[in-house]
């Protein structure tokens, strides 16, 4: 990821008739600079709900330094 990216997740919604290999949603993980955002991988919205995950309700996101700290300048939500 370039130096000053944004890390982005979104929740898009599909255009595929929901069912059982369609979820309401695909999230997309990436990040973006002034060219535009960048995926760097995607899951089916489905997978993080109570149709797939029995009893999980609801999204949360979390940061996790994995080697060394972190710094988080800014977090927003968009809907």
């Amino acid at each position: 990821m370039p130096a000053g990216a944004n890390l982005s997740i979104r929740a898009e919604t599909t255009d595929a008739q929901r069912g059982q290999r369609s979820g309401p949603d695909q999230l997309r993980l990436g990040f973006e600079i002034d060219s535009g955002f960048t995926e760097l991988a995607n899951l089916d919205g489905r997978y993080l709900s109570t149709e797939v995950a029995d009893g999980f309700t609801g999204r949360v996101i979390g940061i996790e330094a994995l080697s060394a700290g972190a710094l988080v300048h800014a977090f927003h939500y968009h809907s």
